[in-house]
């Protein structure tokens, strides 16, 4: 008999998480559904101040700020003639929240998807979901899934929710997702240490370092760890040639502002 449950999440990343926590909050009886384990590395570290409001909602906040480097504000910086500008969070529109934080998304993840099994979601890791039937007569949709074991498992939710993020999951399956054409891009990645990090009132802000076919990220993590991704459009990765840490280091040195700032850096990931 496939377990029965009103909702069913796929993906427990930042956005299924949330939508558990809170639905299990309010009676629900949900089941979250991760397909790898808890802490895994994921991209995208660098929050924005609305974010403190969810946390506060999860009950979360003082535990992210653990975690994490406080984010006052961002910089844009120009390749071109190497100046920035930049923006402080505390002359935004909302004055209740006017910082937030770069976090190691293995860590924010791993807190998010136990506050969803906290707050009554029945979680489950390892667990990737393969298929989906919309509901029939009865309402429920059946949904499949292979758990850590190999072991097929069978769901009847009254409602799926789909976060799985860039699998699509979904969207794949129904045919209908579509691409953008225009902005067609890709990212290359690493964490450093020995980078740059600015300091006195901007200390803790992200830079965004403008360049030739793209744009550069600097996150500044704990640990002295800096996040260093390269944002492309295709031009950026025609007719490339070695691995895809051949390629950022051949983008860092073509961008002064950002090979400046990594002239004593070392690459500490992967």
């Amino acid at each position: 008999m496939p377990t029965e449950c009103d909702i069913l999440v796929i993906g427990g990343g930042p956005a299924g998480s949330t939508a558990a926590a809170l639905l299990a909050e309010r009676g629900r009886d949900v089941v979250l559904l991760e397909k790898e384990h808890h802490p895994r590395f994921h991209i995208g570290e660098s929050l924005l101040p609305l974010n403190t409001a969810i946390f506060d909602r999860l009950g979360v906040r003082d535990q992210v700020a653990d975690i994490g480097t406080h984010k006052p504000g961002a910089e844009f910086v120009s390749d071109d003639i190497g100046k920035a500008v930049q923006f402080s969070f505390a002359h935004g529109l909302d004055k209740r929240f006017t910082s937030s934080w770069q976090v190691p998304r293995a860590q924010l993840d791993q807190i998010l998807f136990q506050t969803a099994a906290q707050r009554g979601a029945r979680t489950q890791e390892g667990t990737k979901v393969t298929k989906f039937t919309p509901g029939a007569a009865n309402g429920r949709a059946a949904v499949e899934a292979v758990g850590p074991d190999g072991t097929v498992q069978h769901f009847a939710p009254r409602y799926v929710l789909d976060a799985s993020g860039r699998d699509t999951f979904m969207a794949n399956r129904s045919g209908s997702k579509q691409s953008n054409k225009q902005n067609n891009t890709a990212a290359v990645y690493a964490h450093f240490r020995g980078v740059e990090r600015r300091s006195g009132e901007h200390e803790g802000y992200i830079s965004v370092h403008l360049a030739e076919d793209g744009w550069f990220w600097l996150i500044p993590l704990p640990d002295d760890i800096m996040s260093v991704g390269f944002v492309g459009n295709a031009s950026a990765f025609k007719g490339r040639t070695g691995t895809s840490r051949d390629l950022l280091t051949q983008r860092i040195g073509a961008a002064p502002t950002v090979h400046d700032r990594m002239r004593h850096a070392e690459m500490v990931s992967d």
